[in-house]
């Protein structure tokens, strides 16, 4: 009964996790957009002002403008984290398929042994019932070897989309490097003015390709 009563609080803490996720996403959305803007706007006041102190403003704005809303900023690391996180977690077997799966693993002479007495006498189990368990043995290495594999190209994934973030953060950040504050402003805020044809523009192009 304790065991159930665990359970059951472990499970409703993680939907309460991922339920608060959810919706701190769907607020997000608004808050972040009101954000953003108020950036921008903050920066395009900064840029009109040519005093070195506001200069140096202007580019640690630039900073935190590109750690929130770039592709390989920290924002967007860290919500591949959450959801990897969590894909992770759902292909791990729970408690009860572990047991199965290390009952299953044993060798024959487990089977003797007073741990699996101790089970089958609680689960009142027939000879037929044990014998077919038994046969199941045979088909469970393949089903470790498939989630051994599922897990590893989750790790994979991860690799790949840290060397990606890696490579935007090197290209884009040497163009950065490149311009002055004011300049990186002026395209960022020149971006956002025209997003929408931007974006038209680009899906024409996927298209021809």
């Amino acid at each position: 009964m304790r065991y159930l009563e665990e359970k059951i609080k472990a499970l409703q803490d993680e939907n309460d996790s991922l339920t608060a996720h959810v919706l701190n996403v769907t607020q997000r959305t608004t808050e972040v957009q009101k954000h953003r803007l108020a950036m921008e706007k903050e920066m395009a006041e900064k840029m009109n002002d040519p005093s070195g102190e506001n200069q140096a403003a202007l580019a640690e704005l630039c900073k935190r403008y590109s750690d929130n809303y770039s592709d390989y900023g920290v924002f967007r690391q860290r919500e591949v984290a959450f959801h990897l996180g969590n894909i992770e977690k759902l292909l791990v077997p729970t408690l009860v398929t572990k047991m199965s799966l290390w009952t299953l693993q044993q060798e024959q002479t487990f089977y003797q042994s007073p741990v699996f007495d101790s089970i089958s006498k609680a689960l009142d189990m027939s000879q037929e019932q044990i014998e077919r368990i038994q046969q199941g043995r045979q088909r469970i290495k393949a089903l470790l070897v498939q989630l051994q594999e599922s897990l590893s190209l989750v790790g994979q994934l991860r690799t790949a989309i840290a060397k990606r973030h890696g490579h935007y953060d090197a290209q884009c950040g040497g163009v950065a490097a490149i311009a002055t504050p004011a300049q990186t402003v002026k395209f960022l805020l020149w971006v956002s003015e025209h997003s929408a044809k931007i974006s038209r523009l680009m899906a024409a192009d996927e298209v021809k390709n």
